[in-house]
């Protein structure tokens, strides 16, 4: 698979892509951007999609504390959402990187998504989905990185709670592990190994 490249690779060491909703929650996008603002401050490199909503926020998150890497679903030339591309322009100035697996000119089309939510499973010890609906691209991902052999985390919410009836739905098959803090997440992967 060829890759284009604007900044950096993400280095050798723990990553965790994390996913989510385009439309999150107050709450979701919140948390997701803390979150990712403590891993990074823990040294773990957090990819995401540069989608809005869930992958914006982790993005923001960890951008705030170092880097974060984006794997986009477009060319390097056409950003998916454009509304991102000075968050994705922050990212590359600040050392960071944005990978794609088309080519520049390459629109975002539909069936780019599904190859993109692969390669940022394959280059992570596991995805953690913070807010998704059943029928999401996020779920996608999380369905891809048990196929690869990564861990899955998901953060569980109420039963009447669209916004996560994806993570519920993934813990109730036991495909994935509950998450309910940054220490979940950071003691789960001092067990993995580094890559």
């Amino acid at each position: 698979m060829a890759l284009w490249v604007r900044g950096s690779l993400p280095p050798p060491g723990l990553r965790v892509a994390i996913v989510g909703s385009r439309v999150a929650s107050k709450r979701g996008w919140e948390r997701t951007r803390a979150w990712a603002r403590a891993l990074t401050e823990a040294g773990v490199a957090v990819i995401s999609g540069l989608a809005r909503g869930i992958d914006g926020a982790a993005q923001e998150g960890a951008l705030a504390a170092g880097p974060t890497w984006g794997v986009m679903g477009s060319g390097l030339d056409h950003p998916y959402p454009p509304e991102n591309r000075p968050l994705m322009d922050r990212m590359v100035a600040a050392g960071d990187g944005v990978l794609t697996p088309f080519p520049p000119q390459a629109p975002p089309l539909r069936w780019h998504f599904p190859r993109r939510n692969w390669l940022l499973a394959a280059w992570t010890q596991g995805v953690l989905v913070t807010e998704a609906r059943l029928k999401s691209g996020s779920l996608v991902t999380a369905r891809l990185a048990l196929d690869l052999g990564k861990e899955l985390w998901v953060c569980p919410g109420a039963p009447e709670d669209l916004s996560v009836e994806g993570p519920n739905f993934l813990l109730r098959e036991g495909a994935a592990m509950i998450c309910l803090s940054t220490a979940n997440l950071l003691e789960d992967l001092s067990a993995l190994p580094v890559t």
